[in-house]
């Protein structure tokens, strides 16, 4: 199952955690709130460890759609991404 979270460079600030843990919490999947300063490089390894579901904060929405192997009509219109999904081995943003 993996696990879910909020990714940002300040995520104490975020209300994901509060909005999302319930959901995730009824299909056993952890959330986490994760403060990465390497966006790129650090989500990637995210995902490898098992991340699943991610939220992302600003400022990195235009690096999660640089990222993003599949986009939705919304995200490539702003070209960036509020939601990655690992899905089939690919990261899905929208």
């Amino acid at each position: 199952k993996g696990f879910a979270a909020v990714l940002g460079g300040d995520v104490s600030l975020s209300l994901s955690p509060s909005f999302h843990h319930e959901f995730f919490k009824k299909y056993g999947i952890p959330f986490f709130a994760i403060h990465l300063e390497d966006f790129k490089s650090e989500v990637k390894s995210l995902f490898q460890l098992g991340l699943r579901f991610a939220a992302v904060t600003s400022p990195f929405k235009e690096l999660a759609f640089e990222i993003a192997d599949e986009h939705d009509q919304i995200s490539k219109d702003t070209k960036s991404c509020n939601t990655l999904v690992w899905f089939k081995n690919k990261i899905s943003g929208f």
